[in-house]
Order: C-alpha cells, then sequence, then structure tokens
C-alpha cells in the first residue's frame, strides 16, 4: 500500500493489462512501466458504502500516514486524536502505512472529528 494505491483502491479496482520495456521510451528510464485499468467499483461492494460523506476525511488521513511512509503510525498521527483509538482498530502503533488495508484507513478516518 502507498499513498496512490490508498486513494484510488478506495473507489477503483486496479489490474495490470501490459508492460512496457524501458526501450520504449526515449530516453530509457532505469524502470519497467505497466499500464494499468482502473475499473470504478459499484457502490454495493466498496468501500465507498462505509464511507463517511465527506471523503475529504479519508484523504486527510491518507495524506497523514504517507507524509512519511517510514515510519510508524504512531509517530505519522501523533497529535491528531487518533493514536487514542488504535485499540479499538486491533493497532498497536507500530504498523507501517504500506500495512494498513482501506477498510482500516476508512476505519480512522471516520474518527476525526
Amino acid at each position: 500500500m502507498n499513498k496512490l494505491a490508498a486513494s484510488v483502491q478506495l473507489w477503483a479496482d486496479p489490474e495490470i493489462i501490459d508492460y512496457l520495456r524501458p526501450a520504449d521510451f526515449s530516453p530509457p528510464p532505469k524502470v519497467q512501466s505497466a499500464i494499468i485499468r482502473l475499473s470504478i467499483k459499484k457502490a454495493s461492494n466498496s468501500a465507498i458504502v462505509e464511507l463517511d460523506a465527506n471523503y475529504s476525511k479519508y484523504y486527510k488521513v491518507v495524506n497523514l500516514l504517507f507524509q512519511q511512509p517510514r515510519k510508524t503510525i504512531k509517530n505519522n498521527l501523533r497529535g491528531t486524536g487518533l493514536e487514542n483509538h488504535f485499540k479499538k482498530l486491533n493497532l498497536t502503533g507500530q504498523e507501517r502505512p504500506q500495512d494498513l488495508d482501506i477498510e482500516t484507513i476508512n476505519r480512522l478516518s471516520r474518527l476525526i472529528h
């Protein structure tokens, strides 16, 4: 999980449909590129159903979590009050942002006042 994945997977299912080689570009990059398809989730089977009407809370938490992705969620969320709710969400605070799933991030976002 990263900031882009957390932002997109809330409303779409990404799928890699093909790859591009570095030689396909000029100048060639040092990485391989992928072409992805984003299939919009139906409201009945996605986290959107459970998401508060205010998406800004969700994206605020995503921004806070992934501002410094190598730090623990306890450090990234320090001072927000969310660290007081970790036990409710079965979190220790020692998790890294990339270890969280969409549902957990969504549940954290609902706790913002």
